[in-house]
């Protein structure tokens, strides 16, 4: 349908920022969940984001946390953050971002 096209579009603009923040910042990471499923040509709704990154909580929060269009959501999980992504000035359209944060050996 039109509406999840449209939703489509924003996950993949939020997933290129993500890439390039995290690519740029040499941050080895992965995507999972529906949105990748979506990508590689399933059929699975996706709302959101799922990402595991070698990094820390800290690390991740000062490269995403105003930057590129990311604003952390607080909570207290030491493991993960959660961001709202939109490149719109109000931040309308806000697309969920999860971050898993695991530090990789090697």
């Amino acid at each position: 349908s039109l509406i999840s096209g449209m939703f489509q579009d924003r996950l993949n603009d939020a997933a290129i920022s993500l890439h390039r923040v995290l690519n740029g910042a040499s941050v080895r990471f992965g995507i999972f969940g529906g949105y990748a499923i979506s990508v590689l040509g399933g059929f699975r709704e996706s709302k959101d984001i799922d990402c595991i990154a070698s990094t820390s909580k800290q690390q991740i929060i000062d490269l995403l946390d105003g930057h590129d269009g990311f604003e952390a959501v607080p909570q207290g999980r030491q493991d993960y953050v959660a961001f709202l992504w939109s490149d719109k000035p109000d931040h309308s359209n806000s697309v969920l971002v999860e971050v898993f944060c695991e530090k990789f050996a090697g």
